[in-house]
Formats: structure tokens, C-alpha cells, sequence
């Protein structure tokens, strides 16, 4: 799905804590209103479906049907950037979340980009208090690039937002060993995040041609 930011194994596999100050500052305010309105971003997905083939798919219509609640759980600045992107017909064509970040247009229209959200500043300390325990730079690095961890989450309500963080606060830090399987308090974190972005805005994503 366009909107709803796919989590890819890339994103999950460069996620790591080091070293910055995390700031409540300068932040894109949360929700989906703001810089564009819910027609304008509903617009530009019709438009991105368009310029990617889509336009009978059945992804792209069940995208389309839940366009509002889709922009509900955005921030405006995500929403803003991504409308913008697809007006100037620079977003990729693509489900991944790490391939649409880090497009050209993307990376220009989010430049400065943060969440001031005091549940994302909650959704870091749970993190790090869990997954990067006795971190000094754990919580200044979180959501602060592509390569971070909460990059993703920075884009989502306050509403999402906490629903990853009551899903974290069950973890301990450990390793879940499920068949041959060992997952690791970063992968299970990150199941935390799709998960609750699964269940604001459900949908079949659109994948590459």
C-alpha cells in the first residue's frame, strides 16, 4: 500500500541506535491535517495510481476507499511531502517504505522533518529502555534519519503511534526463538510497528511492476 509504509527487511536490517540529540522542536504536527487537506492527498493517490499502472488494480481501489482514514493516521508532513512528490511525478513506483524514503524527492520534501509528539518521545524510551538497554545515544538518534529506529513511526498519530508503544512495553529484551527461528528485541519491535500500522489502515499493498 502507498500510504501505509510497508516495512521492509532493509529498513529492518540498518535499524540501529548510536549517537544525537533527540529534540521536540521544529516538529510536523500530528494527524493528517495540516499542509495538505484530506481531498488533496486523496487527489494525489488517485494520481500515483494513475502514473503507476494501477488504476483498476484492486489494491489501488481498496486504497483508494480508505484514502480518509489512510490520511487520519498520517502526519502532515508526511502527507504534504508525499502529495507534493506525486504532483511533480517524482514518487517511485513502489510498496517498500526504505524506497520511497529515500527517493530523491522524498529525502528533499521531508529535509528537516521531525515529530514533536510526546507519544513518540514515550514509544523511543520504550525502546531503548528495552532493546538498547543502558544506551546513552539510544533516544537521541531514534527517528532522527532513514536508518534510525522510529523513522517510520515519526510519520504516524499520535493514536498509531501509541499502539506500537503499548505493544513494546510487553517485551523483556530477549530473544523469542518461534521453529528455527531466533528473533531479536529490534525485530520484535519491529513487528510491534507493523502491526499497529496494519491494523490502523489494512489494505493490499501495490507492488512494483
Amino acid at each position: 500500500m502507498l500510504a501505509a509504509l510497508v516495512l521492509s527487511p532493509m529498513v529492518a536490517a540498518v535499524y540501529a541506535c548510536s549517537t544525537d540529540t533527540f529534540t521536540n522542536a521544529d516538529a510536523a504536527p500530528e494527524g493528517g491535517g495540516g499542509g495538505v487537506t484530506q481531498a488533496d492527498f486523496c487527489g494525489a493517490e488517485a494520481l500515483y495510481f494513475h502514473q503507476c499502472g494501477y488504476d483498476d488494480a484492486a489494491c489501488a481501489v481498496n486504497d483508494l476507499k480508505n484514502c480518509g482514514t489512510v490520511y487520519s493516521t498520517l502526519t502532515s508532513g508526511y502527507t504534504t511531502a508525499l502529495t507534493n512528490c506525486i504532483k511533480l511525478g517524482q514518487a517511485p513506483c513502489t510498496g517498500e517504505a526504505s524506497k520511497l524514503l529515500t527517493s530523491t524527492c522524498m529525502s528533499g520534501q521531508l529535509a528537516g522533518y521531525a515529530n514533536d509528539s510526546g507519544a513518540l518521545a514515550s514509544l523511543a524510551k520504550d525502546f531503548c529502555d528495552r532493546c538498547d538497554k543502558g544506551s546513552n545515544t539510544c533516544q537521541g538518534k531514534f527517528a532522527s534519519t532513514p536508518d534510525q529506529p522510529g523513522y517510520i513511526p515519526s510519520f504516524y498519530a499520535d493514536n498509531v503511534i501509541q499502539q506500537m508503544d503499548k505493544c513494546m512495553q510487553g517485551l523483556d529484551g530477549g530473544t523469542v526463538v518461534v521453529g528455527d527461528a531466533s528473533i531479536d528485541c529490534l525485530t520484535q519491535a519491529l513487528v510491534c510497528e507493523y502491526t499497529a500500522i496494519s491494523n490502523a489502515a489494512p489494505s493490499t499493498p501495490c507492488t512494483d511492476h
